[in-house]
């Protein structure tokens, strides 16, 4: 699934692509489920994937009989600095795409990506240098 997108026409023969993203896995209202999630993380340029990136996240919520928190982590997955060879003057679309991989869960889960939550510091970033 597609994050973020860039279309641009370079003028150098080489540019620079960072990206990260971070995850979390959630229920629907917004707390921490148990369970184990991967998310993978690729860039493409023109439809070719270029690099690939994978990320672990490792939630657990609130314990109601302990009156404890578990762990609660997110995950983020980046790139920093992918060279790509493209063509001066020619059009380019460069892609953030996600995808997640359930390894367990204890019950019903999602994985969001909220920029909007500074609190929990997510983010999508799609920069590249030319």
């Amino acid at each position: 699934q597609d994050i973020l997108t860039i279309t641009f026409t370079p003028k150098h023969s080489t540019v620079f692509v960072f990206a990260s993203f971070t995850a979390r896995l959630t229920d629907n209202s917004g707390l921490a489920q148990m369970g184990q999630v991967l998310v993978k993380g690729r860039i493409l340029v023109n439809g070719t994937v270029v690099a690939r990136a994978t990320s672990s996240i490792t939630d657990q919520g609130y314990d109601y009989n302990t009156g404890y928190y578990w762990v609660i982590t997110g995950g983020q997955v980046a790139f920093t600095g992918v060279p790509v060879s493209v063509t001066p003057g020619s059009t380019v679309t460069i892609k953030l795409q996600w995808t997640i991989f359930r390894a367990w869960t204890d019950g019903a889960w999602q994985v969001r990506i909220d920029p909007t939550n500074s609190t929990l510091g997510d983010h999508a970033v799609l920069t590249v240098f030319d």
